[in-house]
């Protein structure tokens, strides 16, 4: 992660406290025991191996960003390659669509592939509150930041409750780019 992506990231700069768009999984899915043995796509599909200095802590800090320092997460969705870094911001606030949530926690999560038993005791997002405010070809939209240069977008898919962020970029003064996705 270089400055310019981890500058797409950061949603917004407030002094001494930037929110962050992304985690990267912590290093603990190194473990043989992370993954559930009896589900079928962690013990035949995926393969992960994130090791400490890829971790989102390790990254944030050495773009000179303590984690701590971050106060508000947006999650797109809950799978652990979005998730599994939750506990590196145990003081910062989180966001995620509620049906995502919802889909996500418990038994039923982990039947549909989630990890909920690995998110922090103390993890519970608000939900994002999506307005009526037509964006392009959306009904509903939320702006993240006071400059409405994060906007984040109901784009189920990859999950039900997925949901997408707009970042749109000054690059002169008379001229903008957007980026969807991710944001990384």
């Amino acid at each position: 992660m270089d400055r310019a992506s981890a500058y797409l990231c950061l949603a917004d700069r407030t002094p001494g406290r930037p929110p962050l768009g992304r985690h990267r999984r912590d290093g603990t899915n190194r473990k043989g025991s992370y993954y559930p043995r009896w589900h079928p796509y962690y013990r035949l599909a995926l393969r992960m191996n994130v090791r400490p200095h890829q971790e989102i802590g390790s990254q944030l800090r050495s773009l000179g960003i303590q984690p701590g320092e971050v106060s508000k997460v947006l999650l797109t969705h809950l799978h652990t390659d979005h998730a599994g870094g939750i506990a590196h911001f145990p003081s910062s606030s989180f966001l995620v669509n509620a049906s995502e949530h919802k889909y996500a926690r418990g038994t039923p999560g982990r039947l549909r592939g989630y990890l909920p038993q690995h998110w922090p005791t103390w993890f519970q997002p608000a939900s994002i509150p999506f307005q009526p405010v037509v964006f392009g070809p959306f009904n509903h939209s939320y702006f993240a930041t006071a400059a409405k240069d994060i906007i984040v977008i109901p784009t189920p898919g990859h999950t039900p409750g997925y949901r997408s962020r707009l970042a749109r970029i000054r690059v002169s003064r008379s001229h903008r780019k957007q980026a969807l996705g991710r944001v990384v």
